[in-house]
């Protein structure tokens, strides 16, 4: 048994720099948000293998630690910033 995964897609570009930055994927698997320590949100296509989105969040550029697809469609995105702010994108 090997105790490694198979990596079958990779997202990159968005940036860490020493934070950790949250990312969620949309119910219904087609995409996934990525939160930046530059202050943005970058949107997956998981179909695609590509990245279709991109937004800043706030003047500041705080890093986006958290961020949640609303459960009930992808239309709505939650993010935290580093700074303790909440954030609702539709």
């Amino acid at each position: 048994m090997s105790n490694t995964i198979d990596t079958v897609k990779q997202f990159d570009q968005h940036r860490v720099s020493g934070y950790s930055v949250g990312f969620d994927i949309s119910a219904d698997e087609g995409l996934i948000a990525s939160g930046s320590t530059d202050g943005t949100v970058h949107i997956y296509d998981t179909r695609r293998n590509r990245q279709v989105r991109q937004f800043s969040v706030s003047k500041e550029n705080s890093p986006i630690t958290a961020v949640a697809w609303h459960p009930a469609g992808a239309s709505t995105i939650a993010t935290g910033d580093w700074s303790g702010r909440i954030f609702v994108h539709s």
